[in-house]
């Protein structure tokens, strides 16, 4: 998974909803999470790379649905890193649907969707 532009498309989600709207769709996001079998390493997102509201959204939702894939402190969030690509591919699509990716962005998920 290339995340060269998740800053950009978690910044470009957090602009198009409101704080409520964000937090629901991040959990939704973990709702739909399936764990893979296997040992997965762990990724850290930090507030650089998601946002203060991306981050603080994302450890509320971690907490609240006790998912054991990802752990939140007070500067980063440590996720697994299937649970981190379902992630961004969830952010990736709204961003897209509701018309606000770059090109980069959509050229990105189209070459993830052909396996490039």
């Amino acid at each position: 998974m290339d995340y060269r532009l998740e800053s950009e498309v978690w910044r470009g989600v957090q602009g198009s909803l409101t704080n409520e709207g964000f937090a629901a769709l991040i959990w939704d996001a973990l709702s739909t999470y399936k764990r893979p079998p296997g040992y997965s390493p762990l990724d850290r997102l930090y507030a650089g790379d998601v946002g203060e509201a991306g981050l603080e959204a994302l450890s509320i939702a971690l907490n609240e649905s006790g998912n054991p894939t990802g752990a939140a402190t007070a500067s980063y969030v440590s996720l697994r890193a299937p649970l981190r690509a379902h992630l961004y591919r969830v952010l990736q699509r709204h961003v897209i649907a509701h018309f606000l990716a770059s090109d980069k962005v959509v050229d990105n998920c189209m070459a993830s969707d052909l396996g490039l």
